[in-house]
């Protein structure tokens, strides 16, 4: 199993089924160097999660009301792992954030701090 995938060991099969917030995890597609892909449904549309460490970034970074309870239930499920997560945005090199102007390392920073602090209360 790949090391920065720690939600595998909480066993695959239990999350199928089960309701992931709006949408309900229908299969396991497979596992790779990015982690677990599962596949979800809401209504006719189907979504792949083929990344949730960059799902939970992306959300927490923008910051948004639906935003922050999608990204507290990817570790309320134990989609993802917080201390993972924070190694994880930690090792960014400060060259990616040159690609986005608007982001800054800091604010990034800053953001997964504050998110995670408020996650633990």
């Amino acid at each position: 199993m790949p090391a920065t995938v720690p939600y595998l060991d909480t066993g695959v099969e239990a999350m199928l089924n089960q309701t992931s917030n709006h949408f309900k995890i229908t299969a396991h597609l497979g596992e790779g160097g990015m982690g677990t892909v599962f596949l979800e449904t809401h209504g006719n549309v189907s979504f792949y999660h083929y990344d949730p460490y960059a799902q939970l970034l992306s959300k927490v970074v923008r910051d948004f009301l639906r935003d922050l309870e999608d990204a507290e239930h990817f570790l309320a499920s134990g989609m993802v792992q917080a201390e993972s997560f924070r190694s994880l945005v930690q090792e960014i090199p400060e060259t990616e954030y040159a690609k986005y102007p608007a982001l800054s390392r800091e604010a990034v920073l800053e953001a997964v701090e504050g998110f995670l602090s408020r996650t633990r209360s």
